[in-house]
């Protein structure tokens, strides 16, 4: 390896070490996301649920 290729391999090996430590700060510097507030949801486990017919009454005249 000749001193050209050491001072490449120099500069991409530099490269390479201050884009990691770049991204590293970077990664610890974002702020937690924010978490949504939850709301309780009414939940009803019941059999009588349902057992009415809510279909509409069909017309007896066709429009």
């Amino acid at each position: 390896m000749d001193r050209v290729e050491r001072a490449g391999l120099g500069v991409a090996v530099a490269g390479h070490v201050a884009l990691f430590a770049a991204l590293s700060v970077g990664l610890l510097a974002t702020p937690k996301p924010l978490v949504a507030p939850r709301t309780p949801v009414d939940v009803r486990i019941v059999d009588e649920v349902g057992l009415k017919d809510t279909a509409p009454a069909p017309a007896e005249v066709e429009p």
